[in-house]
């Protein structure tokens, strides 16, 4: 047993790798060990390629299926299926038709301005709250340094939302 430790220790590296706190570094990448990891399931593999198809029509906007496949890298039916699941969820809508000198009208896909994001910037002496849509337009923008609930739940209520006002409301 000796004489494997010591010929284990003074074994020289192979060039490029350096042993750092046990770990090993190959040309200053560090070597991670996978025998403990995890494939990802076929339904997290839709959840990342749906963000990534919001993620493209959001920045890209608008777009055709077909620019929507070439920019992803995912099939043409991967593509159908995953904008018919956002437009039923109403995250997206179809917009115009543009005829090309060949092959099929294509029908543009843009985020839909109903959907919004609230964010909210909570202080001791006041309170910020902006609601943005998926574009990254500024809907609304309002602020309050007494009553901070109640004008939070005001601004939300304009906005369409009675659940968010309502649960505002109880917590003052």
């Amino acid at each position: 047993m000796k004489s494997k430790i010591n010929s284990m220790s003074t074994r020289a590296a192979a060039p490029g790798v350096r042993k750092l706190g046990g770990s090993e570094r190959v040309l200053g990448v560090r070597r991670i060990d996978l025998s403990s990891a995890q494939l990802a399931s076929s339904e997290n593999a839709r959840d990342i390629n749906r963000d990534i198809v919001l993620e493209i029509i959001r920045f890209r906007q608008p777009l055709s299926r077909v620019e929507l496949a070439r920019f992803s890298g995912l099939q043409p039916s991967t593509i159908s299926i995953i904008v018919e699941h956002l437009i039923g969820e109403g995250w997206i809508r179809e917009g115009a038709v543009v005829r090309r000198s060949r092959g099929r009208p294509a029908t543009m896909l843009q985020v839909s301005e109903h959907v919004v994001t609230f964010a909210l910037d909570i202080r001791p002496d006041r309170a910020i709250l902006a609601v943005i849509d998926l574009s990254g337009r500024v809907a609304i923008v309002t602020g309050a340094s007494r009553g901070i609930g109640r004008a939070a739940a005001e601004t939300l209520l304009k906005a369409g939302c009675s659940v968010v006002q309502w649960s505002l409301l109880r917590a003052r």
